[in-house]
């Protein structure tokens, strides 16, 4: 872990805030000095990262989501690789899985638009099987 002093001098150089935020989003040349900084002492300061990842390794859905559900995945992420999307893919088929293209771990932060309009599809998907599961709802108790 490299000490603060170095974090600072490091994210107040374009070619080092390029080298420290491009962990997280894909143009870190549009931070400030101040932000690549701060989440630069985000990540060294981590200490769940490692275990989350081996209980992620190892867990399995046992029950389908009730719910609709999107799986968003930056195709440049290098925290949590793109190519990991597959196990995703796996193990929950019945997810809506959605590549983010030029996307990195901070998706939000690379492309809001497009994060705003998988949420919003993603929304809408709810309010449609909500209403279809209604009707059906409705129509078995017009049967009986």
């Amino acid at each position: 872990k490299l000490p603060d002093s170095v974090l600072r001098f490091v994210s107040q150089r374009a070619w080092g805030r390029k080298l420290a935020g491009s962990t997280l989003y894909v143009n870190p040349d549009r931070f400030t000095a101040d932000q690549v900084y701060g989440d630069a002492q985000c990540l060294k300061r981590c200490t769940g990262f490692e275990r989350t990842i081996l209980s992620g390794v190892r867990y399995a859905f046992k029950l389908k989501v009730p719910v609709p559900t999107t799986i968003a995945w930056g195709t440049r992420d290098l925290i949590l690789p793109y190519s990991s999307s597959a196990i995703a893919q796996e193990r929950m088929p019945e997810a809506k899985h959605v590549a983010l293209p030029h996307c990195g771990h901070g998706p939000m932060v690379d492309d809001p638009e497009l994060i705003v309009r998988v949420i919003e599809n993603t929304v809408e998907s709810a309010v449609v099987a909500a209403k279809t599961a209604q009707g059906q709802r409705r129509n078995a108790a017009l049967i009986q």
